[in-house]
């Protein structure tokens, strides 16, 4: 079963100030979010709406510290606290579901979890 990749516009996503858009070059509908914590990580998401995947780089002091790629992507949700904005992307196929928590305040947190249906 088809599912679509449900995610704000872009124009909703402008209103974040931590988070910078841009059109990924030569593929057409893929997008990267950008965005740096107050430690100095920063954080690249990039969003195939059409694909429905999406792929997290985290990089510190020009070192890469994570590179993950994930499926089957939902739902791109964006929520603002006073002290750090955080971006959840929700996964689901067949018997898996997950969701992949990215926090941006101090530092960048990144909570990834699959689970059986």
């Amino acid at each position: 079963m088809y599912r679509q990749f449900v995610i704000p516009d872009l124009d909703e996503l402008s209103l974040y100030q931590q988070i910078d858009t841009a059109p990924v070059e030569g593929e057409p509908g893929v997008f990267a979010l950008r965005a740096s914590a107050q430690g100095g990580e920063s954080l690249e998401l990039v969003i195939d709406s059409l694909g429905r995947s999406v792929r997290l780089v985290i990089s510190a002091d020009g070192s890469q510290l994570l590179d993950v790629y994930r499926e089957s992507a939902t739902k791109l949700s964006i929520k603002e606290t006073s002290d750090e904005l955080i971006m959840t992307v929700s996964f689901a196929v067949d018997e898996l579901a997950g969701e992949l928590e990215m926090s941006i305040g101090r530092h960048v947190r990144v909570k990834d979890v699959l689970l059986l249906r």
